[in-house]
């Protein structure tokens, strides 16, 4: 197995934050997960959110609702996460999976609305780790 640590997300200074509120018609957060066969994947900061990517969600969050602009988060995952605990605080969540070298221009589309998916989600979102069938072995 390999020892894989998530990276950590690059703090930012709220006063930083609500300038670009200020200035920004949007914010996006991108939350990403890395998957593969060279390891299992673990429950904290992989399932569950580290404490760097809530405070960042809650941060922009607060700065952008504050001058009435939307909050997208971008999923950019291999697999399901924990989303019930932050979801209410961005506007909108949009699952690109793993999309690829060409992933941003889907994204754009996405969010342009350019082209609207509708898609379904083929799994189930587990609000707990403990929930899922698997959890136990």
């Amino acid at each position: 197995m390999a020892d894989v640590e998530r990276i950590p997300e690059m703090p930012l200074d709220n006063d930083l934050i609500k300038a670009k509120a200020k200035s920004s018609a949007i914010a996006i957060i991108t939350i990403v997960r890395n998957s593969g066969e060279q390891y299992d994947r673990t429950i904290v900061n992989d399932f569950y959110l580290g404490l760097d990517e809530l405070a960042l969600i809650k941060n922009v969050s607060a700065a952008f609702h504050a001058e009435n602009k939307k909050v997208i988060v971008i999923l950019n995952i291999g697999g399901v996460i924990e989303t019930a605990s932050w979801k209410n605080n961005v506007d909108a969540i949009l699952l690109a999976w793993q999309p690829g070298q060409e992933g941003g221009n889907s994204v754009t589309d996405v969010l342009s609305g350019i082209v609207n998916p509708s898609g379904k989600l083929p799994m189930t979102f587990p609000i707990d780790y403990n929930h899922h069938a698997s959890a136990n072995y």
